[in-house]
């Protein structure tokens, strides 16, 4: 049986169940309070439904499309409230909103005409029914695509007075994630909105095997042994999470095939699930075989289907002669009595439902609508997106009488003949357009003149301007509200929490914009209140701090924007200390800011303003803890940044004073964990700082400090997650000390703690990025672990592992950091498998980092960390190119590089760090040119390294990296002066080489081939027998790299009567002493 057969086969006869079977599954229909028995898998969120119930009188329940809103509204909540208590009411409001909850009230109170007014409504229900009645506004991200503002906010308005005039009146409302931002505009008017709020995932892997067995119990279904771990296998994927509309879909063909085999005892086989295929693409499968059943219609059918179907891939309801209106913008005219009977067709196929008294079509499910969005061309899209503006102006127009503007009648013009415009439709357009020629005397075409654009957008921003004077006099009334909104969705971490989940930080962003332009508008009106201006500051760096961890380049702004408010405030109301705390706080975020930017000068200036703030609150306030506690944080940040100037002093004095200040404040106040764990950070940080200036017993001792308060917490406060994460990171600050100091076995073990803890909080709190990022950043680690001690295959393990996730946080989270960090494993792993020889997947994998770093750095141009990642990666790549022997291929990869950290040197030059990599960059490409026997371009190469390096350990001279580059460019030079037959600058370059690190044997020996060429023989003798037993790192002996080093001389044409004598004394020697 091929593919094709299967599905139509199981799909045959939806409709044919017989009456006495019940079905286990839904295919596409949400459940409803008759289902409950078979409504399986949902337990934890209809229990936290339940308590959110009671918690307020709005509910607002969020989530993907096809996580299962509505059947949990439906099906689990209804099913848990009383209903001798309460009424559920479910309205959609892509029709006119107040019509809508009109009809379904009347169909409540049975009687013709309902009271006129909404709040009038609502309270003859109650009286009617003496119950609660709970208003369900199911899919209300329609209530956003489908209704012009003026109808929202008179609509918003009317439900207020609704909720203030009728105590047992209540709201659940389900609404698309994507949506979620645009639902601010109702906070002012809905109190708690997003207080009392659920958000809905995809059905966890272990939900839906019970989703599976649960209804097959009740309904007597037999299910295969094997059947549902391969369909639970398939659907999961990697994220552990099922897509309800496939999942539903696949369950009820399996059914329905059963049925027809053995209609009184079906039985759900392994054998009738392979024969599905690709499960995935089943629902786009199962469509375009419906469609294409109609054969002579079936073009037809698409027609219908898409005047179903919003541009954005949501449905739309329509009358038979909207459908049929619409219809035509895809195709030919269809009468309506085809276009009612293709719609009969399609209800009985399941792909359509119709409403029983008002008689308008729409697709059963959304899922549906994403796939015929798919059919649509660009154009067809820009016509439905068109058609759907305009039905929903001629509804602004029937309430309001406002007629369409000048510059949407502009837009519109191109597009007249093929929307086909008809009946109100039409009127409306035509009616704008007389107005434009009317007023404004011109006339109305496609190519209109600027005056006229100005024009209309002047209209249009004095209509704008209207209604958000209007909100504002509504706003001030609920600004208290609306700031404990804004500061609610900052600060929740949790589960439930919008903040945090996948894709979710732009909405965060445009939540907080919003908030913003709410409070500067109060602001305006009432100057002369300091906590509006105060709330506006506040609000001005909130949403800084948002555009910083996005990688936004204006996010300056708003914290300088913060910085003058709160400079006002302080220097008017001096007695007000929470003025200069809130400006030393945006202060640090400025400083943290400049700092990412490599304005280190800047940043420190920055902090240092903060300092001097919180000093003198400090002194002011010896009560309040919390000035303490912002200063210690401070001078903490401050270390960081001057560790990073390579002032040890200076960081080592900030470090010591944060953790005096946090000692204190833990000894003080031990009923606070939260100040011994911020001790426990500071013992951390002077843990790094010790470390990286080798003083390895301080440093550890420093580590276990930390490592002993965070154990204490964890295990003090079990439930708190914070602490069990950042014991985690001890952990693995530990295992990174270790690795450090060639303690493999206890860094491996400190790593394998640190994965313990971390894999339980990633599998258990999903809704946390973090902790899954951690745990990738751990597998990272331990993976270098494992390559640097030769364990290749476990290093690769570890080194996927950790890619899997980071892919996963890269997909479903839009942070440059989690891409950057995705990219860090990438390189990691190229420099493995080139290690293992496999050349291939090494440039694979560098060339995926290198993709990578290239859409950072092309996105954020102004965060210097990707540049310099970028020219890593392409240096990564020239090492490998060189290394497999494709010279110009290696030669191109470190130009780029180069032309990447020129600019930084340049720009920033109190940066070592820029200098040292840009100096690493010219040492590979000298080799390079070397090995290429371009002798001029390598020792330009050597040189410009030189010259790079030399400032650096004249003004660094504790960083014995800088030292060693130096030594080693000093040791390539000689080695190439060698070959230039220029021996006095040979032996130059190897004593200054020596000078700075005698360590290096390959340099004594170049400077003894200096002297052996400049005729000075004695001082090269001496050289040659001192050292020819010592072994060279790379397990050489001395004289085995001299006898080697005049291999390679005397193939250049490069010889010396000598010579042959040091070989001579060499084997003798080596002879006399094997």
């Amino acid at each position: 049986m091929n593919e094709n057969d299967s599905l139509e086969t199981l799909f045959a006869g939806l409709a044919a169940e017989p009456a006495q079977l019940r079905a286990p599954f839904k295919f596409l229909d949400a459940y409803s309070a008759a289902d409950r028995p078979l409504f399986f898998g949902r337990d934890n969120e209809i229990r936290d439904l339940y308590a959110r119930f009671y918690r307020s009188r709005v509910l607002l329940v969020y989530g993907e499309s096809g996580t299962g809103k509505t059947s949990l509204i439906e099906c689990g909540l209804r099913s848990e409230i009383p209903a001798e208590e309460a009424l559920f009411v479910t309205v959609r409001t892509a029709q006119d909103p107040f019509e809508a909850v009109r009809w379904a009230l009347h169909r409540v109170l049975g009687y013709e005409e309902p009271a006129a007014g909404f709040s009038q409504q609502v309270r003859a229900v109650i009286e009617q029914k003496n119950k609660t009645l709970v208003l369900v506004f199911d899919q209300f991200e329609e209530f956003f695509l489908f209704q012009p503002a003026s109808v929202r906010q008179a609509f918003a308005q009317a439900v207020r007075d609704g909720l203030d005039q009728n105590g047992n009146f209540r709201l659940v409302i389900g609404l698309r994630e994507e949506y979620l931002a645009r639902a601010t505009e109702l906070e002012p008017y809905w109190p708690g909105l997003f207080r009392n709020r659920l958000w809905i995932r995809h059905l966890a892997r272990t939900d839906a095997e019970a989703a599976i067995v649960g209804p097959c119990e009740i309904c007597g279904v037999t299910l295969e042994e094997e059947l549902v771990p391969h369909i639970l296998a398939d659907l999961s994927g990697g994220s552990g999470e099922v897509e309800l509309p496939i999942f539903q879909v696949v369950l009820d063909s399996l059914y329905r095939k059963a049925l027809a085999e053995t209609p009184a005892h079906p039985r759900l086989t392994l054998g009738a699930y392979r024969e599905l295929g690709q499960v995935q693409t089943i629902l786009g499968r199962f469509l375009e075989e419906r469609v294409q059943s109609y054969t002579e219609a079936t073009e037809a059918a698409r027609q219908i289907l898409k005047a179903l179907v919003t541009a954005e891939g949501t449905r739309q309801w329509g009358t038979l002669s909207d459908v049929a209106l619409r219809a035509k913008q895809f195709g030919p005219e269809l009468a309506d009595d085809r276009v009612a009977e293709l719609l009969r067709r399609l209800i009985d196929d399941r792909l359509v439902r119709e409403d029983p008294d008002q008689h308008w079509y729409e697709l059963r499910h959304d899922a549906l609508a994403q796939q015929i969005r798919q059919w649509m061309s660009g154009l067809e899209q820009e016509l439905a997106d068109l058609r759907q503006t305009l039905e929903s102006r001629l509804r602004e127009y029937q309430r309001h009488g406002r007629l369409l503007e000048v510059d949407l009648l502009t837009s519109l013009a191109p597009y007249e003949n093929r929307l086909a415009l008809r009946g109100e439709l039409a009127e409306l357009v035509e009616l704008s357009k007389r107005r434009a020629r009317r007023h404004q005397r011109l006339r109305f075409w496609a190519g209109a003149t600027v005056f006229t654009v100005v024009l209309a957008f002047g209209l249009f921003s004095f209509v704008q301007w209207q209604e958000a004077q209007r909100q504002k006099m509504q706003a001030a009334a609920n600004f208290k509200l609306a700031w404990e909104a804004v500061d609610d969705f900052y600060t929740q971490v949790s589960q439930s929490t919008l903040l945090n989940q996948p894709r979710m930080e732009p909405l965060r962003r445009e939540f907080l914009e919003k908030a913003l332009s709410f409070f500067r508008g109060l602001a305006e009106q009432r100057a002369e209140d300091p906590a509006i201006q105060a709330g506006l500051a506040a609000a001005a760096r909130q949403v800084g701090i948002i555009r910083r961890s996005l990688g936004e380049r204006d996010a300056d702004v708003t914290f300088r924007q913060a910085i003058a408010q709160f400079e006002t405030l302080a220097r008017e109301h001096p007695k007000v200390p929470e003025y200069r705390s809130g400006l030393a706080i945006s202060y640090r975020h400025l400083g943290l800011l400049l700092a990412g930017d490599g304005k280190k000068d800047l940043a420190q200036e920055a902090y240092q303003k903060a300092l001097d703030l919180l000093e003198q609150l400090a002194r002011e306030c010896p009560e309040e803890p919390m000035y303490r506690k912002d200063l210690a944080m401070i001078y903490n940040n401050l270390g960081y940044l001057l560790a990073s100037r390579q002032d040890t002093v200076g960081a080592w004095e900030a470090h010591q004073k944060a953790l005096d200040l946090r000692e204190q404040l833990a000894r003080e106040h031990p009923e606070v964990p939260a100040y011994r764990s911020d001790l426990a950070t500071s013992y951390y940080h002077l843990g790094v700082l010790l470390k990286d200036t080798y003083k390895i017993a301080a440093a550890q001792e420093a580590y276990q400090n930390a490592l002993d308060l965070r154990e204490q917490l964890a295990r003090d406060y079990p439930k708190e997650l914070e602490y069990q994460a950042k014991l985690a990171m001890s952990y693995a600050y530990f295992g990174e000390l270790f690795k450090d100091t060639n303690n493999t076995a206890e860094a491996r073990e400190a790593y394998q703690k640190a994965i313990d803890l971390w894999e339980p909080l990633a599998r258990d709190h999903a809704a946390v990025p973090d902790h899954r990022s951690n745990l990738a950043m751990t597998y990272n680690l331990l993976g270098r672990l494992l390559a640097g001690s030769g364990k290749k295959d476990l290093a690769q393990e570890a080194y996927q592992k950790a890619l899997n996730l980071r892919e996963q946080l890269a997909r479903d989270y839009p942070r440059p950091a989690y891409s950057n960090d995705l990219a860090a494993t990438y390189t990691n792993l190229g420099t493995l498998l080139g290690n293992i020889g496999d050349t291939d997947g090494a440039r694979e994998a560098y060339q995926k980092a290198l993709d990578l770093r290239e859409r950072l750095a092309r996105d954020y141009p102004k965060d210097l960390e990707y540049r310099i990642g970028l020219a890593k990666s392409h240096y990564n790549l020239g090492n490998l190119l060189a290394t497999a022997g494709d010279a110009a291929g290696a030669r191109a990869a470190y130009q780029r590089a180069l032309d990447l950290l020129e600019p930084l040197v340049r720009d920033y030059p109190e940066v070592p760090e820029y200098r040292n990599r840009l100096a690493a960059s010219y040492t590979d490409l000298g080799h390079l040119l070397r090995d290429m026997d371009d002798a001029v371009g390598a020792r330009a190469a050597y040189q410009k390294a030189v010259d790079l390096l030399e400032p650096l350990v004249r003004n660094y001279p504790a960083v014995s990296k800088y030292q060693s580059a130096l030594a080693e460019s000093y040791g390539n030079l000689a080695w190439l002066e060698l070959f230039a037959r220029r021996p006095q600058d040979a032996i130059a370059a190897a004593r200054r080489g020596l000078e700075i690190d005698p360590t290096r044997v390959w340099i004594r020996i170049n400077l003894a081939h200096g002297y052996l060429f400049d005729s000075q023989y004695a001082k090269a003798l001496a050289i040659y027998t001192e050292n020819q037993d010592v072994k060279l790192p790379d397990g050489k002996t001395f004289a085995e790299a001299v006898r080697a080093d005049f291999q390679k001389l005397r193939a250049k044409g490069i010889d010396h009567p000598d010579l042959a004598k040091i070989e001579h004394l060499l084997r003798r020697s080596h002879a006399e002493n094997p």
